[in-house]
This record gives structure tokens, C-alpha cells and sequence, in this order.
């Protein structure tokens, strides 16, 4: 298949493009290049890969590049609560002006697959989030993101796949993540103190989410015009728990605190039975996620201070 990547050069655009290219597919990437052109330098020497710097507001540049193309996987967006509050009009202009666009120039037999987020459900009140759970988003990065599904969600071939909290090393490393920056701080700061413990997450690698996407690649008949949680039934974990696993590989000093009142409290857990029955399993664990994590971070020629890292824990509490 012919597969335009927008956001390709990003943390899990840096991941999934190597794989669709071995998988055989031509991949044509759209990307600002806003965190760098590092998680594409793996990929330039391979004949089937093309890159496009460009914004996935312009219409011009969307229209040429949607043309003659099988599946769009649109992963360009402003991502994090930090960053989304931090300039309100222009997350919500890319978040859903962007995804209109695209949605605009698509044809009735090219796959939209979007990536959309657990934060759209907000502080719900079950203990197990299905798809049907009324959305509910308490933060600005929620609320574009809802509003995005929305401007699609009547396009028949449109996969919406709501990822977990993501975790894993990529070639564009983000430490602002929950448990990238757990494994981070204890390595580099030989401390970490998590505030709400008993709060719980539903989690999910990088490479799983590439093989997500690939997955509504492979099955698009079965899955296109629906919304699918993206994580598995074994990866829930309280913060206290994802920092006590850490502590068996990483000896590190490991406090307690109270959740702050401006934290966004993200407590929730997925329920994935609907994509596990098409037969979709993720395939990392929380404890090899922290051992790649490890090597990763040690062997890491940057930290939380690199613009590229996208830390906004400098600024906000992660919750």
C-alpha cells in the first residue's frame, strides 16, 4: 500500500514508519519537523520512503500528497496537556483544523486511521472504559482531541484508535511520559517521588501502538467507521505499582505525595476486549518496557533540559 504518515518524525511516528517499510509498504511522511528530523534518519536510504516538510493545515500540500494514496495514518498533533494549554487557539487549530483538512480531501477508498488518546474520557465514573463510555475530557489536549473523532466520525473509512498512556524507547525519545519519566528520574535523579500512588493506568509500548496501527492497516474491512481502545487487559497498573517494578532494576530512593489540586488526576482503565476479539495483542511488558527504557536513558546523549525531549514535567506536575 502507498501510506502518507503525518507526524511521522515524532515519538511513535519515528517507530511505526520502519515498520511499515519492512512490512513492504510505501511510506510517504508529512512532517514539521517541530522535534527534529532525528527519528527519520533510519529510514532515508530506503527506496519506498519519501519525506515532505510541510503542515497538515495547508491545503495545497495535503491535496498533493493524498493523491493516489491508499491509507493516511494521522498522527500530526499538539500533544500533552502542557503544551496544548500553553497555546490554546493553536492546539485546537492543529489538533482539529489539521484533521478537518485531511478529512476534507479524502476519498471514499482511502483509509483514515486517527490517533486519538485516553484523555478524552476525562474523569469517568466506571472502572472499566469501553468504547461506549460517554467521553469526558478534563483537559485542553482531551477536548481537541474528542473534538477531532467528531469531525470523522461519520467518515466510513475512518479507524479511530484511542491509545493508552504510552511508554518504550524511541528515536525521538519523549521523557515527559509516565513511565519514561519514572525510569528517567530514577536513573539520572536517583529519586522519584509519585504523587497519587493509588491512581491507576492503562499503559501500552510504543512498538505496540505501531503494530496497532498496522493491525487497522491489515484489517481495515473489519474496523473502519469504529473507535477502538488501543492497550491490553494486562497492562493496568496503579502509579505506585509501575514505580515499585522500576525499583527492582533500578536502585533509587521512592517517595509518596499527595496529587496537587491543578493536577489533571488521569485514573482510568481501559477496557481493549473490543480489539482483542478481531485478534489484536500487544506483546511488550511493563518489566521489558523498563529494561529497553534503562539502556535507553543510560545510553541517552541528552536529558530533560533538550528542547527534542519535550519535557514539560519541568513546568507541571504529570499526572
Amino acid at each position: 500500500m502507498k501510506i502518507l504518515v503525518t507526524g511521522g518524525a515524532g515519538y511513535i511516528g519515528s517507530v511505526l514508519v520502519p515498520e511499515l517499510l519492512k512490512a513492504g509498504h510505501e511510506v510517504t511522511v508529512l512532517d514539521n519537523l517541530t522535534w527534529g528530523i532525528q527519528g527519520l534518519t533510519v529510514n532515508l536510504s530506503n527506496p519506498n520512503f519519501s519525506f515532505v516538510k510541510g503542515d497538515i493545515r495547508d491545503e495545497k500540500t495535503i491535496k498533493g500528497l493524498l493523491q493516489n494514496k491508499d491509507a493516511v495514518v494521522h498522527l500530526a498533533a499538539i500533544v500533552g496537556c502542557g503544551l496544548c494549554d500553553s497555546n490554546k487557539k493553536h492546539a485546537t487549530d492543529v489538533n482539529v483544523n489539521g484533521t478537518i483538512n485531511i478529512s476534507n480531501h479524502l476519498s471514499d477508498n482511502q483509509l483514515l486511521i486517527l490517533a486519538s488518546t485516553g484523555s478524552i474520557y476525562g474523569r469517568a465514573n466506571v472502572s472499566s472504559l469501553t468504547e461506549k463510555v460517554t467521553p469526558n475530557p478534563q483537559s485542553h489536549y482531551g477536548r481537541t482531541k474528542l473534538e477531532a473523532e467528531k469531525t470523522v466520525s461519520k467518515t466510513k473509512n475512518v479507524v479511530i484508535l484511542r491509545f493508552a498512556t504510552v511508554f518504550g524507547a524511541s528515536h525521538r525519545m519523549r521523557l515527559d511520559l509516565l513511565v519514561n519519566q519514572f525510569v528517567y528520574e530514577a536513573i539520572k535523579k536517583k529519586t522519584l517521588v509519585v504523587y497519587g500512588k493509588n491512581y491507576v493506568r492503562s499503559i501500552i509500548h510504543v512498538q505496540d501502538i505501531a503494530q496497532g496501527i498496522m493491525f487497522a492497516v491489515q484489517n481495515k474491512e473489519s474496523m473502519q467507521g469504529q473507535t477502538f481502545n488501543l492497550s491490553s487487559s494486562e497492562l493496568t497498573f496503579t502509579k505506585e505499582q509501575i514505580a515499585q517494578r522500576i525499583k527492582r532494576q533500578v536502585d533509587y530512593d521512592l517517595q509518596f505525595a499527595e496529587l496537587k489540586s491543578n493536577s489533571d488526576g488521569s485514573n482510568y482503565q481501559f477496557s481493549t476486549q473490543k480489539i482483542e476479539a478481531l485478534g489484536y495483542r500487544t506483546k511488550v511488558t511493563l518489566d521489558e518496557g523498563i529494561m529497553e527504557l534503562i539502556c535507553a536513558i543510560k545510553n541517552m546523549k541528552t536529558d530533560v533540559t533538550n528542547f527534542n525531549c519535550y519535557a514539560p514535567q519541568t513546568v507541571i506536575e504529570i499526572a
